[in-house]
């Protein structure tokens, strides 16, 4: 049996997603740092620097702080999301010391310099602001290469990555101008296990960008559907973009209907497809699809659903179309 000692936090989730990726049984000991619970004796003498999380396993006897030793260790116990071919294994461990070394105390500065305390320092807000956009640029563009932080399989690199990244609100970052983030936090964030680990050990709701989130039963999820060229026939537009959403709709579990997609070049406003594709219905909060398509030419703004005729701002980088301004 594990005990974990942990709390509501980036750190302290990394290792709560883990145990529920792998499915062992533990059990949850709440350290409340807003109590000051870490500076208890009896927690001192599993983490001496009383930070959370910190564990027990029962069964070797071994006790461990450190999230990123956490990590590693019950990997290796298991076998699993720790490659074992050795230029992999480097990679996963390169990318997971880039997590503990710079993306966590980076984007804790930025917490409490952008977020809890933006007027204490314009220098330190400035400095650790710009250092959190430096730090997305660094990780946006090693997924624009790979399906995940360290190669094509999901790991521990990305499991002590992403819990960070779940907190773009109060690092005062758009994940819109991060698109292979973006994809990448949609789609672990979709995972059952890192639902439940989100929640350990009091109950949260995975933050989403405001433009993906909709109360509306039926959909009001807006997706950008890059089109292949300015001349593309509306029929293969409308096939193309319909495949792509009904099978990323499938995918994150979404209910299909019949609906329609209609959109507007983002710089021309021309309307430039209109097709019979498919209505969503969220069945959970937590059931988040990735129906983004990008190819170059025209940018595409569309509405799923019965709201026609949307028209909105591009919600990233785009490409221009060379149409004529309207």
């Amino acid at each position: 049996m594990i005990d974990l000692y942990t709390w509501s936090t980036p750190n302290g989730r990394k290792v709560s997603i883990l145990l529920e990726e792998l499915g062992w049984p533990y059990r949850v000991h709440p350290i409340n740092i807003t109590q000051n619970a870490q500076f208890a004796a009896d927690f001192i003498a599993i983490s001496p620097n009383n930070k959370i999380p910190a564990l027990v396993d029962r069964e070797s006897g071994q006790t461990l702080m450190e999230s990123g030793a956490i990590l590693l260790y019950l990997a290796e116990r298991a076998e699993r999301f720790l490659p074992t071919q050795p230029s992999a294994r480097w990679r996963c461990l390169e990318w997971l010391m880039w997590q503990m070394g710079g993306l966590g105390p980076m984007l804790g500065q930025a917490h409490h310099f952008v977020h809890f305390n933006p007027d204490k320092s314009a220098y330190a807000k400035d400095r650790y602001a710009t250092e959190a956009q430096r730090l997305y640029g660094v990780l946006d563009r090693q997924l624009t290469a790979h399906e995940y932080v360290a190669g094509a399989e999901y790991s521990v690199a990305d499991m002590a990555i992403w819990p960070w990244i779940a907190r773009f609100e109060w690092q005062a970052i758009t994940l819109a101008d991060y698109p292979q983030v973006l994809r990448w936090y949609r789609a672990i964030a979709a995972r059952p296990a890192v639902i439940r680990g989100y929640s350990v050990p009091t109950a949260g709701s995975i933050p989403l960008p405001r433009w993906l989130m909709s109360t509306a039963p039926l959909a009001a999820v807006i997706h950008r559907v890059v089109l292949q060229a300015a001349n593309a026939s509306a029929v293969e537009f409308a096939a193309a973009a319909g495949r792509s959403l009904v099978k990323s709709a499938r995918s994150a579990g979404y209910e299909l209907t019949t609906g329609c997609l209609q959109g507007r070049c983002a710089i021309c406003r021309a309307r430039v497809i209109s097709g019979t594709v498919a209505d969503l219905r969220r069945p959970s909060p937590h059931a988040i699809g990735n129906a983004s398509e990008r190819m170059d030419g025209c940018v595409l703004l569309c509405s799923v659903g019965p709201l026609s005729d949307v028209v909105l701002e591009p919600l990233g980088p785009w490409r221009p179309c060379g149409a004529s301004t309207r």
